[in-house]
């Protein structure tokens, strides 16, 4: 299903720091502070330990395409590495920002944490022109009212053991290079993002993979590849939040535990290419509850295979009546569908090979055919 980029943390191995009008790279060996313009050269490794603070109104510029040490992970781009702590807090009139020294993509690395590094925190500040804008692991990072924009890969990349928590943040413009597989993705991480905005262009929006941890709540998600992907994680809550505008599923989801609270889905599969708005492949729960999936091509708005389904009072619409499948269950587990809405296609509930279905007092309007039981055995359908 996916691929990692460019495995393996950084090597923390640098020179003692050289500060100069010119510019700092290195490494920081004793706390130390940056506050006004400080143009950085080469890669930074803050040592275990130390505390690197970034005073609010700082501009850190880095030298595009330039690293006179090369320790990092990105060859010729400079890099922060943090081993010990970082503490980056701007405020709303002075905030901070990450930047190249000229407006080119992908100038420079990321700032990254190291396997146990001290718990951070990064607020109120601006990325831009770099390559993946934070990252980590087994680490502990707070990112809150940032915004990254323009970069050729991910907003936050939270690698195993790491915990991100992410607020009231805005990601555009992400992943220009296909450098990343999400705009913020998670792999054996635990990531928690609310009030936050992920504009992801080519690529997911949001990415939780192997055995990660992830909870959404008042987020939009929308301008990408599939709004929100999850394959192997642990446990998935999404809850008050938007996926708009995706060119394929607007979620595609396996062999996870998954709920999607009050989640309204949106414009989601615009090329018509895949057949499914969203899919549920292979879920060993898989809830959706008061959700809204309308104005989709996809030939199936919401598509389960071999879950265990719990869909109640969702809402599901086709402008295109009779063209298309609303909720399909196929060879589930078990499911209960219940007080689901679902209009204008020519199957509205469809269940293939199920068994043991409770499929009760739902809304069927305008469709061709309200439901439809292949091979089924034990199922319940009633007061629909």
């Amino acid at each position: 299903m996916y691929k990692r980029q460019n495995e393996g943390s950084p090597s923390p191995e640098a020179s003692n720091c050289a500060d100069s009008l010119a510019c700092l790279s290195g490494a920081i060996l004793a706390d130390y502070t940056m506050s006004g313009t400080v143009d950085i050269c080469g890669d930074i490794y803050v040592d275990k330990g130390v505390t690197l603070t970034i005073q609010p109104g700082t501009t850190i510029r880095f030298a595009g395409k330039s690293d006179n040490n090369n320790v990092g992970r990105w060859q010729n781009r400079s890099e922060i590495l943090v081993g010990g702590k970082l503490v980056a807090n701007g405020t709303n009139v002075s905030k901070i920002t990450f930047t190249s020294d000229t407006t080119n993509l992908d100038d420079w690395g990321w700032i990254y944490f190291i396997e146990n590094s001290s718990p951070s925190s990064i607020s109120h500040a601006d990325f831009l022109y770099g390559n993946i804008a934070v990252a980590g692991k087994d680490c502990n990072v707070t990112i809150d009212n940032c915004t990254v924009n323009n970069f050729v890969g991910a907003a936050v990349e939270a690698d195993e053991n790491s915990v991100f928590n992410i607020s009231n943040s805005d990601f555009r413009n992400l992943n220009i290079g296909w450098v990343s597989l999400a705009g913020v993705s998670g792999y054996s991480a635990c990531v928690t993002m609310t009030y936050t905005i992920i504009r992801a262009n080519n690529i997911t929006g949001v990415g939780a993979y192997d055995g990660s941890d992830f909870f959404l709540d008042n987020c939009d998600i929308r301008n990408g590849d599939i709004g929100i992907e999850v394959y192997n994680a642990n446990n998935i809550l999404v809850q008050n939040s938007f996926v708009n505008t995706t060119t394929n599923e607007g979620a595609y989801l396996w062999n996870s535990p998954v709920t999607f609270d009050n989640v309204e889905f949106n414009k989601i599969n615009t090329t018509g290419g895949p057949f499914y708005g969203i899919a549920v492949d292979t879920c060993p729960h898989a809830e959706f509850r008061y959700c809204i999936i309308d104005s989709t091509p996809a030939i199936v708005a919401m598509y389960s295979w071999s879950s265990v389904n719990t869909f109640t009072y969702n809402y599901t619409q086709d402008d295109n009546v009779g063209a298309h499948y609303g909720l399909y269950f196929d060879s589930p587990v078990s499911t209960y569908a219940y007080g689901n809405t679902v209009a204008g296609y020519q199957y509205g509930i469809l269940t293939n090979v199920a068994n043991n279905a409770i499929v009760d007092q739902n809304y069927l309007n305008n469709n061709i055919y309200a439901m439809c039981d292949i091979a089924g055995n034990n199922n319940i359908l009633r007061n629909n």
